[in-house]
This record gives structure tokens, sequence and C-alpha cells, in this order.
């Protein structure tokens, strides 16, 4: 075994350190967030012929050749594709909560302030000369007035809000690309001298992660190691450059550099889907009902008479939901209760409060467009919860794989340990074997 006999031990040794070294690295990690299990490739290394005792013998210890990542690139791969539909299905579905908190539920909210319009209308045909009654009808077309215009300027806030929000995740997106950029370059430069930069490919995995989550980018893999990724078929990482993205409009919209809209999904493609669709629908919703309310009523309104036995002005004005009012002039004395010019006669008042019962009145359109936007809502709030469910098997998928499990690491270490003073031991004998031989080597016979 001879000399030869060291060199095989003491790169047992040096195997097993690293191996110790790495395992206790991984434990040293296991909650830093972004984290890839490492582990040593090691190889059996060929003794040379030439200069071997017993050329039948072969083999000369091992030889570490590097560290490896414990990473699936396909499962990253589906987990990003998921991720960026599940952040788009919970950021759209978040607005549309937030907007159904504005516009508020089927049985409050608009449909109740509206019943007690009607409700004040009949009343007032049962007393037509009540100066309360009148002032109540009053008061109860500016509650309807003010509900729906209180509703139209909550949704268009929430359109601003998104706007504000959309430029602080593009502003995120792009600092993440020109974070890929710079460790593309890192890494090629490590990899090209032989390391394995596991901390600078973890931290490009954990950008490319938000880059997928936010924009629902696609990530390519080119051949010298360095990361792209494109929107829509289009690049925002490229191999030596990033583009810049800005927010443009409101309702809101996503641009490149050159002007051109970008096609995007994940968290900043739910908040334009919501805000520049689904509440400029909801607003949309809102006039109609509002056109609707003030058309009918002044149209009858105007066909009867005041306590002065003057015809009914406009009992509303407005453009739509965001101005929707009383009108100024309205008092309890114009307030057009009467067809006859009697004070004793409420039949006008009656065929107003007749409306109700239309089924293509205001109330019905205010209910149709509170329940259509319900039934939005539960679904988006459904799709959310069923990708959401399939991210989170993804995301524990690959943290079964590639996250530090304590158990196997200690396995490790212990197994690392073992082999370590296997190879001291074997050291050990090999020395001994040594010194018997070159000590005694030309004693005999003295």
């Amino acid at each position: 075994m001879g000399f030869t006999g060291l060199s095989v031990a003491a790169s047992g040794l040096n195997a097993a350190q690293r191996g110790i070294e790495l395992a206790a690295h991984n434990l040293a990690n296991i909650g830093t967030d972004g984290y890839t299990r490492t582990r040593i490739e090691q190889v059996s290394r060929d003794r040379t012929a030439g200069i071997s005792i017993h050329p039948e013998l072969r083999g000369d210890g091992v030889t570490v050749i590097g560290v490896s990542r414990i990473r699936d690139s396909l499962l990253d791969t589906s987990l990003r594709e998921q991720m960026g539909g599940a952040s788009f299905n919970a950021a759209h579905s978040a607005y549309l909560e937030r907007t159904e908190g504005v516009i508020g539920q089927i049985d409050g909210g608009l449909p109740t302030d509206m019943s007690a319009f009607w409700d004040a209308w009949d009343a007032l045909a049962l007393s037509p000369a009540d100066a309360a009654t009148r002032a109540t009808v009053i008061e109860a077309g500016d509650r309807v007035a003010s509900t729906l215009s209180t509703m139209y300027a909550g949704v268009r806030d929430l359109i601003t809000a998104g706007r504000s929000e959309l430029e602080g995740l593009i502003a995120e997106v792009n600092a993440s690309t020109q974070t890929v950029v710079r460790l593309n370059d890192e890494i090629v430069e490590q990899q090209a001298i032989g390391n394995t930069p596991s901390a600078l490919l973890d931290a490009r995995d954990m950008e490319l992660d938000r880059l997928a989550e936010l924009t629902g980018a696609r990530i390519h893999t080119m051949a010298d190691g360095r990361m792209t990724v494109s929107l829509g078929g289009l690049p925002i990482v490229s191999a030596t450059r990033s583009e810049q993205l800005t927010v443009a409009g409101n309702p809101p919209t996503v641009t490149f550099e050159n002007g051109d809209q970008a096609t995007t999904s994940g968290a900043i493609g739910g908040i334009i889907s919501a805000t520049r669709s689904v509440l400029p629908g909801v607003q949309a919703d809102l006039d109609i009902v509002a056109l609707e309310l003030r058309d009918s009523i002044n149209a009858i309104h105007g066909a009867g008479l005041d306590l002065a036995g003057i015809a009914g002005q406009d009992f509303f004005s407005g453009t739509g939901a965001a101005d929707l009012s009383v009108s100024a002039a309205m008092t309890w004395q114009t307030v057009a209760a009467s067809l006859s010019g009697a004070e004793a006669d409420g039949n006008n008042a009656l065929a107003i409060a007749g409306l109700r019962l239309d089924g293509g009145s205001s109330d019905a359109k205010a209910r149709a467009v509170i329940g259509k936007f319900g039934a939005i809502v539960a679904s988006a709030r459904d799709r959310a919860l069923v990708d959401g469910q399939v991210m989170n098997h993804l995301i524990a998928e690959r943290s079964s794989l590639s996250g530090v499990d304590l158990d196997e690491e200690l396995t490790t270490l212990l197994r690392y340990q073992r082999s370590y003073e296997a190879s001291a031991r074997a050291l050990t004998v090999v020395d001994e074997m040594l010194g018997h031989l070159i000590n005694r080597t030309g004693v005999v016979g003295r």
C-alpha cells in the first residue's frame, strides 16, 4: 500500500471534511428564505498505472468534483407558471371583494335605500298634503342619489388605488429585472472558473419567482446559464439588458419603453383586469341605474302638479351616478303628488311608487347589478382559492425537494463523520505500516 495508501486515506479525509462542512452549512440555513440545499459530488479516483506497485489494483481514493444544488428545473417552471395564474386570480379577486364592499350586498345599501324611496312615495299617495311626508320623499331621494354617487366614487377611487399600487409593483419589477441581469453576469463569471455560486443562484431564483408572481413572466435558460424573462413573447430580461416598464393611463395599463402595451398575468395582470375591465363595467351599470331612475321619476313627476297647481319640475338632476342629486329647486311644496291639482289627490305619487313593480325599473336594475356583481365576485373567489391550493401544493413539493430537512442533514452529518473517522483510522494504519518498514529495514542481524 505504501505512500499511495496515505494519499487514498487523505482523499477520504478531505471528502468527508467537505461533506461535514456542507451539511453544517445546510443546517445553518434551515430558516433562510429561498435557500436551496446542496451536496458534494464525488467520484472514485483511478490510480496512475505507471506508479502502481500492483497494476492489478485499481483506485486511488476519492475526488470531490464539485457542489450541486438540489433543484428540479421542471418543477420550478411548473410552479412559476402556477404562480402567475394564482397571483392573477388572487389580486383580481381582492379588488372585486373591495368593490363589493363599496357597492354593498343585494339585501342592503342601494336596494334598501331605493325601497325606502318607494315607501316614501306610497306614504305620500295616502297623505299628499302632509308637509312632513313630502319632505320625507325628498330626503329619501337624497339618500338614493347620495348612495349611487358614493358607490360610483368608491369604485373610481379603487381604480385610482389600483394605478398607485401598480406603480409600486412595476418599480419592484424594474428593480428585479436589473438584479437578474447583474446576477446573470456574476453567475457566469463564477461558473467560468469552476465555482458553483449557490448563493447567487438562490438569489436569482428568488427574483425569478417574484417576477413570475408579479407578471406571469416566462423564464428561459440560455446555453451559458443566463436566464431570460419575457412577457407575451417580448423580453424584459435579455442576455445583456433589462427592459423598463411603465404604468400609463387611468384605468391603468403597463407599457414597454417604446410605448407598446405589455401583456401581463400575475398580480399586476389581476389588478389591470379588475381596474380596466370589471370596475369600469360596474361604473357603467351604476350609470344605467341612475339614468333610469332620473328619467322615469322625472317623466311621471313632470306629469303631475304641486301644491300650487304648477306642473312638476325635474325631481332628479345629473348626468349619471357620479353627480345624481335631487334638483336644487325641489322643496316639499313643489313635490308633484297630484294629477288634478287637489291637495287630497295623491295619484301622481301613487304612479311613481308603482315604478317599484316595473320589471325594467331602476329598482330592478339596481338589484340585477348587485346580484350580477356578487356572482362575479363569488366566481373569482373560487378560482383564486383553487389556484392558490395548487400553487401551495407545488411550493410544498419544491420545499420537500430543495429545502433543508433536519433529520436528513443530521443523518448526512453522521455519515460523513463516520467516513472521516474511518479514513483517519486508515491513515493511522498506513502510518504504522510505514513506520515499521522504515524503522526496521536494515536492522535485522545487527
